[in-house]
């Protein structure tokens, strides 16, 4: 097996420099990490009916209150991205 299929499910996720994580992959998954940089759990998971309806819902639950980045990797194919942010506390 090529090591790049056999790294995909660890690419999907990833922590970036600006403290926060970047989302590479629109697969159903979930990952609980701490942000770099700041001492804070965060779970991350993602629920998908892609490619079927084109809509991915990430779920971000940071375990307190607090600032991060989220980069979304936009594919070169996607000719509509939109991406809307619902908070809740």
């Amino acid at each position: 097996m090529p090591r790049g299929v056999a790294a995909t499910p660890e690419l999907t996720f990833t922590k970036n420099a600006n403290n926060g994580f970047t989302i590479n992959l629109y697969t159903a998954g979930n990952v609980a990490s701490k942000i770099k940089g700041k001492d804070v759990a965060v779970a991350c998971s993602s629920e998908t009916g892609f490619p079927a309806n084109g809509m991915i819902n990430i779920k971000l639950s940071p375990a307190i209150k607090t600032a991060f980045r989220v980069a979304l990797r936009v594919p070169v194919w996607c000719s509509n991205f939109k991406a809307i942010l619902m908070v809740s506390y």
